[in-house]
């Protein structure tokens, strides 16, 4: 979907704060200063509802073109700005882009939009899996948006890139661009879990503990109880691990029967060489590293590749 359809949706929990640093970065393209804010968070904290709810909010009229990269093994090029394109309704014009386009001639598309009175609203959703010349195009609107009335917000995961991925590079090429903010999501607090819990009278303390605040996490628990992984999240987890090389693999699934983490010596004890693997399963936001030792991010998590497991 490119044109974002207003509609009543329920309260976000622990949102007031970045929805108030987005509303700013619209007041200031408004009076045309251009801003480019950078979303990031884990999966399933809540990046695309709090962006969405902020589109909710702008007043009536405003323009919105909203196109997202999509998880596939080749990356569509140009994948979300060919989104937005494709909609009749985006006045964007698609007969002058395809795959084939320059990255320039998109930015430029776009900025010439932008510098029109009218503020402009450019949502590019998971740039974790954008193609070059997608990136290119975040580059050139981060350096050139700051003339215009736009504002361009993208988002990432930031809890599975690699030290090498694309991104990494293409965040630190335009990190001193005056027009981009940073906008971190967290995970909700033990209050926010709790706001959620409560009102499906489930028990707080295991959510928290399941979840560590995750709000995808919370809900899709909530909604099929604490007894069970709950489908989605098993899907998630799992097609994660199905991205990693055997070794890894090996790592995670020691570590999923090593609550509540597994520290070095016996991460070589257990996995042995596949132990030189542990920075692919850090870079997949499996597992993150603490003092001590390798663990899940979420008990969900762990428990969802502990099932996984044939019986030895």
């Amino acid at each position: 979907m490119t044109i974002v359809e207003r509609s009543a949706t329920d309260a976000l929990v622990e949102r007031d704060e970045p929805l108030a640093q987005l509303h700013k970065a619209f007041g200031d393209a408004a009076a045309g200063r251009g801003r480019l804010i950078l979303v990031s968070g884990e999966a399933g904290v809540g990046k695309t509802s709090l962006v969405r709810r902020f589109c909710d909010e702008l007043p009536a009229g405003t323009t919105v073109l909203w196109g997202g990269c999509d998880a596939l093994a080749t990356p569509r090029p140009l994948g979300p700005f060919l989104e937005i394109a494709e909609s009749s309704h985006a006045g964007f014009p698609g007969a002058a882009l395809g795959p084939w386009s320059a990255s320039h001639d998109v930015a430029a598309t776009l900025l010439e939009r932008g510098a029109c009175r009218e503020a402009l609203v450019v949502v590019v959703e998971d740039v974790h899996w954008a193609d070059e010349g997608t990136l290119d195009v975040v580059r050139l609107l981060a350096r050139k948006t700051e003339s215009t009335s736009s504002l361009v917000i993208v988002t990432y995961r930031d809890d599975e890139l690699a030290r090498d991925h694309p991104l990494r590079i293409a965040l630190g090429d335009v990190s001193t661009a005056a027009a981009v903010e940073r906008l971190p999501v967290r995970p909700l607090s033990r209050d926010g879990v709790a706001r959620l819990a409560d009102q499906l009278g489930a028990n707080v303390d295991t959510a928290w503990h399941l979840t560590s605040g995750n709000p995808f996490y919370v809900t899709e628990l909530l909604a099929y109880g604490a007894g069970h992984v709950p489908a989605t999240v098993r899907d998630l987890v799992l097609a994660r691990m199905a991205q990693l090389g055997p070794q890894a693999t090996a790592v995670v699934e020691a570590t999923s029967i090593a609550p509540p983490a597994l520290d070095a010596g016996l991460l070589l004890a257990v996995c042995g060489e596949a132990a030189d693997s542990v920075d692919e399963c850090l870079a997949s936001g499996i597992l993150q590293s603490g003092e001590g030792g390798v663990s899940f991010r979420h008990e969900l998590s762990r428990a969802a590749v502990e099932e996984s497991l044939s019986p030895a």
